[in-house]
């Protein structure tokens, strides 16, 4: 079995609004593969900027870790994914940045959510599990 090595990040602003990505028709959070060489922790602000355009999300904490399957290429793959709760710089209004969704990633709408709104939309059950950890 092929196995992935993937981390992300929930932003989360200091009246509890959290960051969600539209990635090929599903609420999703940020997050994306490990590079060779890469720590899982530069990993997830990568994909975090990467994905959404933001800059300047700093890790506050772990959020643990997920494990799933799925089929790529009627291969099975295992994908385990670190999660890190994130914070913007203090003084930045979270409102006020322009996000810019990662199109050529199928990222095609990024949304401040809260977390009861998150977890009715997120389109994974991990992530469910990793939102109610805040």
């Amino acid at each position: 079995m092929k196995t992935i090595q993937a981390a992300g990040g929930v932003v989360k602003t200091s009246d509890g609004q959290v960051l969600m990505i539209f990635r090929n028709g599903v609420w999703d959070l940020p997050k994306g593969k490990v590079e060779f060489g890469e720590s899982v922790e530069v990993a997830a602000i990568r994909e975090v900027e990467e994905e959404t355009g933001l800059h300047g999300v700093k890790i506050e904490r772990s959020l643990g870790i997920t494990v799933h399957t799925y089929k790529l290429d009627d291969e099975p793959v295992e994908k385990t994914t670190w999660w890190y709760l994130m914070g913007l710089e203090s003084q930045t209004d979270p409102y006020s940045l322009s996000l810019r969704p990662q199109l050529e990633e199928g990222i095609t709408d990024i949304s401040w959510k809260s977390v009861e709104q998150a977890c009715k939309v997120a389109g994974y059950e991990n992530l469910i599990t990793i939102l109610n950890r805040l």
